[in-house]
Order: C-alpha cells, then structure tokens, then sequence
C-alpha cells in the first residue's frame, strides 16, 4: 500500500516531501506515521528517498538499492509501482492462504462445541465442558508447539537453512513453496533489469528476494556464472531441471533475441499463475482434511452420545 500511494502521488507531480506528509497523515498507525515523517524530514535536509526510508527501518537492503536505481535514472515511479505490485501478489497469496486455514479450522473448533451438547443437557454444565476441554487443548497445543518449532528454527541462518530445506521436501507444500520462490525471483530481476540495475547486481538482489535459504544456497551459482562474465542463459542451460518451466527456455530465448525484459515479464506471469492453482489446490486439500476431522469427530461424538445413552436404557 505504502509504495502504491507513493508511486501515484509522485506520478501526479506532487513534490516527494509534500507527498510523505500525505502518507504519514494517513499512515495505519502511530510508529508507522512518526517514521514515515521521519522520512520526509530526511529527504527536505538533502537526503535520498532510499537512504531515508533504509535509516527509518522501513525497507531492507535489497529494496534500498532498487530504490536508488530509480532514483538515479529517473524510473523511481515505475520502480516504485513494480514494488508496489510484487507486495500486492505476495498479500493475495497470504489471504488465500489464512482464509482457507481460518475457516477449516474454524469448523474444527464449531465441532468440538456444538456436538457434545447432549451431554450438556443429560449430564450438566461440567460433562460438557470436560469434553469440550480435552480436544480443544489437545488443537491449541498444536499449533502452540508449531509456532514455537517455526519459531526456533528461524533463529539463525543454520536453523533457517535445515527449515527451509523440511519445507521443500514436504509433499505438496514443497513444490508450492519452490514455485514462491522462483515467483519472486522472476519478479525482482524483471524489476531490477528495467530500472537500470546491472546484471550481476540486479541476479544478486533477485536470487536473495527468494526468500528460501536453501535455493538461494542451491542457485548462488547464478550469481557467480553472471559476475565472471556469463550470461544467465549459461546457468539455465546447465539447471533446466532445478527450475520451473517455461522460466529456462524464456530467459534462453529472452536473452538471445534480446526481449529479456518482456521474457522475465511473462515468465514471472506464467509461474504465478501457476503458483495461484497450487496455492488455491493446496490449501483446498487441507482445508478439506482439516474438514473431514472436524466431520470425523463430530461423528465419533455422536455415536459415543447414542452408545452411552442405550447403555443407560438397557441397565434399567
């Protein structure tokens, strides 16, 4: 939100300081309002809009120097709304995600309260909330000790790195997680390509925009291939394999018919669309076997409900 305001404030001419105070006026909360002036205090001293916005914590270094890019050759509106548009893609994937888990699990914990009523009402207050106590403890401790194991494991790049290489070997969320990856990788080198960055560093800010420490472990031969001189299409010949397709014959032909801009352009499109399917068919799945445990528990209850009650008829 914060570069797709930005980038149609400064397209509409308003000055880049005038433009900030817009921004912070509007900003979603306090710390974010105060860093957001900060910035435009900065930049009315003499300072860069990438320097600023690095100092005040509110971009990382990658994000800096693409900035600066656009800066120095007067892209920074379209690299801004490329920003802006990568930060949009990665916000669908997440509520598409949440929404699906949220609502699985949301008819987990309706089961667990609604079915055992009957024992609410044959047996009194504390029955029911003895039985409803047990499985909702037994899901909140889950995702308890989930969070934590994520958590810890997220601690140092070591931990990160044996995380990140669990996460790739997981049926189904594996392949959805690689095509993430290399989702975000076509994104950042198309959007680095075009603002003016030069090869190598342009692939060294792509490679480490993955976000998966153990492809960009896995592909940190790319940056070397590029830096002594080689083409990408040089690496993508060797690793056609390692990566989704069409992205290696795109970049091969992009680069010697030289159309890699509309080449990682559409190969970025083509790997979201696909990631969008898998995301949407992954989290179906779950969803669905998050499902058939809240029906499988609710059906259990039921039953145990019926057993207790014609054990009770026939002892009289």
């Amino acid at each position: 939100m914060f570069y797709d305001r930005l980038s149609v404030l400064l397209g509409s001419a308003i000055p880049i300081v005038n433009a900030l105070e817009e921004l912070a006026a509007t900003a979603a909360n306090e710390q974010r309002r105060v860093a957001i002036a900060r910035v435009g205090r900065r930049i009315a001293r003499g300072d860069l809009l990438s320097d600023a916005l690095y100092a005040e914590g509110l971009i990382q270094s990658m994000e800096r120097g693409i900035i600066g890019i656009g800066e120095g050759t007067g892209t920074l509106v379209r690299v801004l709304s490329g920003l802006a548009a990568d930060a949009r893609r990665r916000q669908i994937f997440r509520e598409i995600i949440t929404r699906s888990l949220y609502g699985a699990a949301g008819l987990f914990v309706l089961a667990v309260v609604l079915t055992p009523l009957g024992a609410l009402f044959s047996s009194g207050l504390g029955a029911y909330l003895g039985s409803v106590a047990m499985p909702l403890g037994i899901f909140l401790l889950i995702g308890i000790c989930a969070y934590g194991i994520a958590g810890f494991m997220g601690r140092d790049d070591a931990m990160r790195l044996h995380r990140d290489r669990l996460l790739l070997s997981l049926p189904v969320l594996g392949g959805t997680v690689r095509l993430l990856a290399w989702s975000r990788f076509c994104s950042a080198l198309y959007l680095a390509y075009t603002a003016g960055m030069d090869m190598a560093t342009a692939v060294r800010y792509a490679i480490g925009a993955m976000g998966n420490q153990a492809l960009i472990l896995a592909h940190s031969g790319l940056i070397t291939t590029v830096e002594r001189g080689g083409q990408l299409s040089d690496y993508f010949r060797r690793h056609a394999r390692d990566v989704p397709e069409p992205l290696s014959q795109m970049i091969i032909t992009g680069e010697v018919s030289g159309t890699l801009d509309s080449s990682l352009h559409g190969a970025s499109r083509v790997i979201e669309d696909r990631l969008n399917t898998r995301i949407r068919n992954a989290t179906r799945l779950l969803g669905g076997l998050l499902s058939m445990c809240a029906l499988g528990y609710a059906a259990f209850r039921i039953i145990m409900f019926y057993v207790g009650y014609f054990n009770q008829i026939s002892s009289f």
